[in-house]
């Protein structure tokens, strides 16, 4: 299992989706590309480019089972075809051509290996061109859905209105992964949510092993780990801060900061390295480089600008006299600066508030720097320099050859005031004796008694004045006439030879100096011969042009590098034409520098070739020899093209195939000019055994069913399933267990279904009829016992129990004895004398038909007997019918004598209870005798009632009644009927009543009390 582990640890632990600790559930979706790029013209094809990325748990799972609820769209199953071979042949080269390692396969026989990593697809018209795989970096595998034409999304893309979409994908039984998300919180490719179609595309939801939501968004990736890598934003800091770096990156296995200056504080192999500033400069810029596990290198850089403070204004050069008493230097510091002093440090040293005090003892020019922190942040330094002299003021003397004084036969010096007192001055003639003496006024002094072309040396010094340096010039007297050297010119030289000196006499004997004085070996120059002014004063100088001829670099063709063992030929012509010999001998076993010397080539200068000679190295891989069983799930993985050691090469054969029978030698080649031996190692390949068992028996339904064997018929051990199912004939799948190179097999159980006896319905029976016994044997022919006994007085359930060995259930059979029902009617009331007799019904109100006795009789109370007719359960009743004779005679109280046009005044109830109607209608304005016909069923007889209508008396007219609204608020109150009624009633004396409304006072309502105050309003 050496290979088998290799492939789990090295080539899958690296990928974000599959680590070393195997996945305990049976499987685990990872990831849903939710908002899949897919081509808009002519038609959005987002259905066809989904995916949802899951890993497989510690066993293997089968496609076939696989069955997936969408939140939108039914489950089309997996599809697996050329076509599909093809989108994944197509999606790896996109990978290989990125530069990446990884690779996607399709599972063999629908089988998905323990631990894989999977990548489920909507459809088998994926666009390849969208949602890129370029990024990954190991082994996943990949299972279509057979989708050839929906291409409407399987999931629910952004929207504002929250909602949960839930995907629920199952294997089978419990191996079944729910997970849930809120289209709400989709990001786009930004970060924010919403915005245009294309921004929101790539829109992927992760899951964590609880299948707790996190929203991502890598645009047009497929759910694999991108690569990318990010140095982070523009930063502004001070000069020599140290700062946080805030890299981020995505699918590397290692990062690494660079800057071309400032320091690291730490590791720079991090993604947030500390890192300190250069104290110069504007800005910096650094690379933040991240490398994948393929190798792959990309790069982002940041630049960190320095904050700009100006630097303090200093004034410079400051001078001073040898051992002179010094001042501290100043500078003047920026509003809100603080001065800086580094004394002589351009670089590095310490900082002091204190500004320094040159020293002056010794001569020269010397440098201090100062700079300036405002807020925090340090200007550059700038640079105070200092110069100690020994000389003032300048005496400025010069041979005044322009002064009438200057002849053939005298000289005129000519000088400046300095504040001296007096001068000194000093003379020679010709080199000869000295003359001294000193000197007030004017500023100029001549020496006579010279002849023409006489050299005369001059010292001036002054008097009463500090750091005056003395002057001396040497001048001569006019010359009439000039000889001139005559040196001959001097032959080119070659860079960097020794050249010769420079004669100090002419040919034609004029002596004196050189400037400069010897040859530059390194460059042309023009060089001046000045005639000694004493011993030849009136000669000319002359000039010689020098020429140096550039040396030139023998150059040759690099040679190797190249293997230890490998001969060579070391040229003994450059390539620029020069010769020579080299040293040492070539050597073919170690890198060696040789030197090349040139012969008879005057300007060529030696050079050295290196050759390189590497070691052979020999490949190393995690490969040993090994024995795998057919189809050991590694089936057409790809073998490393880069050994451990980082020999790249080539395989043969190029992949591992387990269903290859026998030994394979697999050999690595490596590529040429890497110095590297093959490496080959075997895989044995030993063919699959199928587990042999016995045919088991069948068995009905329910029944006890025997374990079966875990050890086959020639020696396999293994696994059942599914479990044993005694309700159902069922094929159950031996699985062997690991390292026996063997099959799955199956064998079916077969289980006979139970029979239901059947029995043809007996009853119902009234209580206590005779019935027959119930059959042993039913309609389908099975025999079997009954049990209880039976029962005529009460309905029961009765259990038929099968005889044994006849795979049939028990059954039941109730037999209703019905009780015997008491006919209901409804009561007949009382009938009149002598009048029709109802007729009795012969079906009562409980629907029980049957027949009356005695005969009917009109003239006396009687009680009838019903007698049920045959076959009802019912019992006799009786009925009893009550005749009354006629003795009711209506009673009313009517006024005889009415007004005219009153209402009726006949009740239709009389005051003893009897109803019925008057004939004929009331007449309100007539004189009439009406009689009262009672209801039937009264047993009442009729009467007779006359009525006269007298007229209605007369009523005087009163005046009207008119008062005023006294406050004009609408409401008069004053009324007061009382007062009227005199005049009403004065002839004759009437009962007066009022009414608001004629009606009210025809019908006599709503009356008002005349003496009580009305308001009208």
């Amino acid at each position: 299992m050496i290979l088998r582990n290799y492939w789990r640890l090295v080539v899958l632990s690296l990928t974000l989706f599959i680590s070393n600790n195997s996945n305990s559930q049976c499987f685990e979706i990872e990831s849903i590309l939710v908002d899949a790029c897919s081509p808009t013209n002519p038609t959005n094809e987002e259905g066809f480019n989904e995916m949802v990325r899951f890993r497989v748990g510690p066993n293997p799972l089968n496609t076939a089972n696989l069955n997936v609820t969408w939140p939108n769209n039914p489950w089309g199953g997996i599809i697996q075809n050329a076509a599909t071979a093809n989108i994944v042949t197509q999606l790896n080269a996109s990978i290989a051509t990125a530069g990446n390692c990884g690779q996607i396969l399709e599972p063999t026989g629908g089988v998905l290996p323990a631990n894989a990593t999977v990548f489920l697809v909507t459809s088998q018209n994926i666009n390849v061109t969208f949602n890129s795989f370029a990024t990954l970096t190991t082994t996943v595998y990949m299972i279509f859905q057979n989708n050839a034409s929906n291409i409407g999304g399987h999931f629910a893309n952004y929207n504002t209105i929250p909602g949960t979409r839930t995907l629920v994908m199952s294997f089978g039984g419990a191996c079944t992964d729910t997970v849930t998300y809120e289209r709400s919180l989709l990001i786009n490719n930004t970060g924010g949510y919403g915005g245009p179609l294309p921004a929101q595309d790539g829109a992927t939801v992760n899951f964590n092993p609880a299948g707790v939501p996190t929203y991502v968004n890598n645009g047009c990736l497929a759910p694999v780990v991108p690569f990318t890598v990010n140095a982070g934003t523009t930063q502004t800091a001070c000069r020599g801060a140290t700062i946080s770096l805030n890299g981020t990156a995505q699918g590397f296995q290692s990062v690494l900061w660079s800057a071309p200056a400032g320091t690291f504080v730490g590791s720079p192999a991090i993604l947030n390295p500390t890192f300190t500033l250069p104290t110069t400069g504007n800005s910096v810029t650094l690379t933040l480089t991240a490398t994948n596990i393929c190798g792959l290198v990309i790069n982002s850089t940041v630049t960190i600008n320095f904050t700009a403070v100006p630097t303090p204004t200093v004034t410079t050069p400051v001078n001073y006299c040898q051992n002179q008493t010094a001042t501290p230097l100043s500078a003047t510091a920026s509003t809100g600066g603080t001065l800086n002093w580094y004394g002589t440090n351009a670089t590095g040293g310490t900082a002091s508030p204190t500004p320094p005090i040159p020293a002056t003892s010794t001569l020269g020019t010397f440098t201090y720097y100062v700079s300036q922190t405002i807020a925090g942040c340090e200007s550059e330094r700038v640079p105070i320099t200092v110069v100690i002299a020994n000389t003032g003021p300048s005496l400025n003397l010069f041979c005044d050859l322009a002064s009438p004084n200057t002849t053939p036969t005298s000289l005129n010096f000519d000088f400046s005031n300095v504040g001296q007192t007096n001068f000194t001055y000093t003379y020679t003639i010709a080199g000869g004796t000295p003359v001294t003496g000193t000197w007030v006024a004017p500023s100029n002094f001549t020496v006579t008694g010279l002849t023409p072309g006489t050299s005369v040396t001059f010292t001036l010094q002054a008097n009463g004045v500090s750091c005056v340096s003395p002057m001396t010039v040497t001048c001569n007297t006019p010359c009439q006439t000039f000889t001139n050297p005559n040196f001959a010119p001097i032959a080119p030289i070659c860079q960097g030879s020794t050249p010769p000196p420079l004669p100090t006499t002419s040919p034609n004997g004029i002596s004196g100096t050189w400037t400069p004085a010897t040859i530059n070996p390194n460059a042309s120059g023009t060089y001046t011969f000045n005639p000694d002014s004493i011993l030849f004063p009136c000669a000319n100088p002359q000039t010689l042009n020098v020429t140096i001829t550039p040396q030139v670099t023998p150059t040759f063709t690099p040679i190797g590098p190249l293997c230890v063992g490998t001969s060579f030929t070391l040229p003994t012509t450059s390539t620029n034409g020069i010769q020579g010999t080299w040293t040492p001998a070539p050597n073919f076993g170690a890198t060696t520098t040789y030197t090349f010397t040139p012969i008879n080539s005057a300007c060529a200068t030696s050079t050295t070739l290196t050759v390189t000679m590497n070691p052979v190295i020999t490949p190393t891989f995690p490969y040993t020899d090994i024995t795998l069983c057919e189809g050991t799930p590694i089936t057409t993985v790809l073998l490393m093209n880069t050994s451990n050691n980082g020999i790249i090469g080539t395989w043969n054969p190029a992949s591992i195939n387990t269903n290859l029978l026998g030994t394979t030698i697999y050999t690595f080649t490596p590529n040429a000019g890497q110095c590297a031996v093959n490496f080959s190692f075997e895989i044995t390949i030993t063919p699959n055994v199928t587990p042999t068992f016995n045919t088991p028996p069948s068995y009905c339904q329910g029944a006890t069913i025997a374990a079966l064997p875990t050890i086959s018929n020639n020696g396999i051990t293994g696994t059942w399933s599914p479990a044993i199912n005694n309700n159902s004939t069922t094929t159950y799948t031996f699985t062997p267990i690991a390292n026996q190179c063997a099959t799955t097999t199956t064998i079916t159980i077969t289980i006979n279904p139970r029979i239901t006896p059947t029995f043809p319905a007996l009853g119902p029976y009234c209580v206590g009829t005779a019935v027959n016994p119930l059959p042993t044997t039913s309609s389908n022919g099975i025999v079997g016992t009954w049990s209880p006994a039976f029962n005529p007085n009460a309905t029961t359930t009765y259990t038929f129990t099968p005889n044994a060995g006849q795979c049939a259930n028990s059954t039941t059979l109730t037999i209703t004895i019905t009780p015997l029902a008491t006919p209901t009617f409804t009561a007949i009331s009382p009938i009149c004398i002598n009048t029709t007799f109802p007729t009795l019904p012969t079906t009562s109100t409980n629907g029980i038909t049957g027949t009356w006795s005695p005969a009917l009789n009109n003239t006396a109370t009687t009680t009838y007997t019903f007698t049920p007719n045959a076959g009802q359960c019912a019992s006799t009743t009786t009925l009893t019918v009550t005749v009354i004779n006629n003795s009711n005679i209506p009673v009313f109280t009517i006024a005889p004598n009415q007004c005219p046009g009153i209402p009726s005044p006949l009740p239709t109830i009389s005051n003893n209870g009897i109803s019925g109607v008057w004939t004929p209608p009331y007449t309100p304005n007539t004189s009439n005798t009406y009689t009262f016909t009672p209801n039937a069923g009264q047993c009442a007889t009729a009467v007779t009632q006359s009525i006269t209508i007298i007229a209605s008396p007369p009523a005087n007219t009163p005046t009207p009644y008119e008062v005023c609204d006294d406050n004009n608020d609408g409401v008069a109150c004053t009324f007061v009927l009382g007062t009227k009624t005199p005049e009403i009633t004065t002839n004759p004396n009437v009962q007066v009543s009022y009414h608001l409304t004629p009606t009210d006072a025809q019908t006599g309502f709503n009356p008002i009390a005349p003496n009580q105050p009305f308001c009208n309003n």
